[in-house]
């Protein structure tokens, strides 16, 4: 793979408009501003809903794909069996079409969700994950050079890996039927901690409280009710950037600091080997940390509503805590009170960020329940799992951190 630093002047199939940064089709996505009254942000626009699912066998084989993007950290990373948007799935591009897609598509899915991206990046921007289980790799015939076959306790490892699974991948994972990443097929039932502690994990992962559940969902709309409107957030033209100023190699910010670079990518395996697009930039690393305490006997894990300026209209429920723009006002819990569990640092959305890093954090917390955020609750495991098969309700972070959550259990 090679990927090289380019200006506007290279970067052919691009556009810069009064109001955003376009294709030259008007497909793929845009860039452009969001702002309210306390910040103004680059975003970007995907109307169109994205592909991402797993092929599995019954017997614990993933088909997954060596996918390289040009602003990943490490290079190649696991992803789903495929990972398309649609403008891909369209061949806009004039490619090569997707590969495994027929077989993906061949049956009814056995998990089919609509699932979020990064509300802090992306303006409404959503995905439709599916997993597909069939009898035998013989379904599939031989893979394309890209793609392997991976077994259950390998996936279950890699998700444990720096910057070894992609984000997206980990969203999937995340809103599938847990128990197809069980080591013996049955989630939680092995005690994840050497402490004798599985029985609490197991009794979560079976209880789900419909009312609980429906009660939590209501605190994601009173978050909604409560917010301020100076934090609703309007486009604002790339002529009219208070913040922001375009150059000649893309877009910095009031600071100089670039939040927008320009990129040629040749990539030899992929659908068009050669091409050239802007990626959004950070500098900062942020973090995400799921906690996790026993109540009662049972394991409950700590969910936060959480606005972000691309969600117009709702909330989610994300990590018990993280960082990053907009995020500055919520206190991190007291770390004296956390006892560390596993942690993974991971890239985001390597097709439209350049190296923007995440470390997802488990820990368990060793203070009193009550004591967290009134913009949080607790649910057993069984119920975020339902949480997480519904559309709007669990974010992109939580997913990951949740893929990081089934791995360590």
């Amino acid at each position: 793979m090679s990927v090289r630093r380019i200006g506007w002047s290279e970067c052919h199939e691009w556009v810069v408009e009064a109001d955003r940064v376009r294709h030259r089709t008007g497909r793929y996505f845009q860039v452009g501003l969001l702002a309210n009254a306390r910040e103004e942000r680059l975003m970007v626009w995907q109307a169109e809903v994205g592909l991402l699912g797993f092929v599995v066998t019954r017997d614990g084989r993933w088909l997954v794909q060596r996918k390289r993007e040009p602003g990943n950290v490490g290079g190649a990373e696991v992803g789903p069996t495929v990972q398309a948007t649609r403008s891909n799935l369209d061949r806009v591009h004039g490619g090569r079409p997707t590969r495994h897609l027929d077989v993906l598509i061949a049956g009814p899915p056995d998990v089919d969700v609509l699932g979020s991206e990064q509300g802090d990046r992306f303006v409404d921007k959503h995905n439709r994950d599916l997993i597909r289980v069939i009898e035998d790799v013989a379904v599939v015939g031989e893979p394309s050079p890209n793609h392997a076959w991976m077994t259950t306790e390998g996936l279950r490892a890699a998700l444990l890996e720096d910057h070894r699974v992609n984000s997206d991948a980990r969203s999937v994972l995340a809103c599938g039927r847990w128990d197809l990443l069980a080591r013996d097929g049955s989630a939680f039932a092995e005690d994840p901690t050497g402490a004798g502690q599985h029985a609490a994990w197991r009794a979560s992962y079976l209880e789900r409280d419909p009312e609980r559940t429906a009660a939590a969902e209501r605190l994601l709309d009173a978050v909604q009710e409560r917010r301020d409107p100076s934090t609703f957030a309007h486009a604002v033209p790339l002529s009219a950037a208070r913040a922001h100023r375009l150059d000649a190699h893309g877009i910095v910010d009031a600071r100089g600091r670039r939040v927008l670079g320009c990129f040629d990518v040749e990539l030899p395996e992929r659908e068009v080997p050669t091409w050239q697009q802007p990626l959004l930039e950070r500098q900062e690393e942020t973090e995400a940390l799921l906690l996790h305490t026993v109540i009662g006997g049972v394991l409950h894990v700590n969910v936060r509503a959480w606005p972000e300026l691309g969600w117009t209209s709702r909330v989610e429920f994300g990590p018990s805590w993280q960082s990053g723009p907009g995020k500055e006002d919520v206190a991190r819990p007291d770390p004296t009170l956390v006892e560390p569990g596993a942690a993974v640092r991971q890239g985001d959305e390597g097709g439209r960020f350049w190296r923007n890093l995440c470390t997802y954090r488990l820990g368990r917390w060793l203070g009193d329940p009550d004591a967290l955020s009134e913009d949080a609750v607790w649910v057993t495991l069984g119920e975020l799992e339902m949480l997480a098969r519904r559309t709007d309700r669990v974010t992109n972070e939580l997913r990951s951190a949740i893929s990081v959550l089934i791995a360590s259990c």
